[in-house]
């Protein structure tokens, strides 16, 4: 994304050991039905900025069927959420992609979005 300033990794995990990333190029984003909804606008100005700003790796983290408990959401730079409903893992991923080409395609300013 970016041109390639920014690159972004989805992960689907069960790992209950989650910290904030102390690398400034870095950050953690968890999905949880308990954060935020961003619109596919707020997923390109967010994305967008980041960086401009100097982040250069965004880990996007899908939880099992448990989700992440109250540490593992505090933990995370960001804690979104994809839908108030809690979503099957494989549903998540293919959501959380989605708004990211959708959000790459914004910031390109191509006619995807538009659609």
């Amino acid at each position: 994304m970016r041109g390639g300033k920014l690159s972004a990794e989805l992960v689907h995990t069960r790992q209950q050991n989650l910290e904030k990333s102390a690398h400034p190029g870095a950050q953690v984003w968890v999905f949880d039905e308990r954060g935020k909804a961003w619109s596919s606008t707020k997923w390109a100005e967010t994305l967008g900025d980041l960086a401009d700003q100097g982040v250069r790796q965004i880990t996007l983290l899908v939880g099992a069927a448990d989700g992440f408990d109250e540490s593992q959401r505090q933990a995370a730079q960001q804690l979104i959420s994809i839908s108030p409903c809690v979503l099957p893992s494989w549903l998540a991923c293919l959501l959380c992609a989605e708004q990211l080409y959708r959000a790459d395609t914004i910031l390109r300013g191509t006619p995807y979005h538009r659609s």
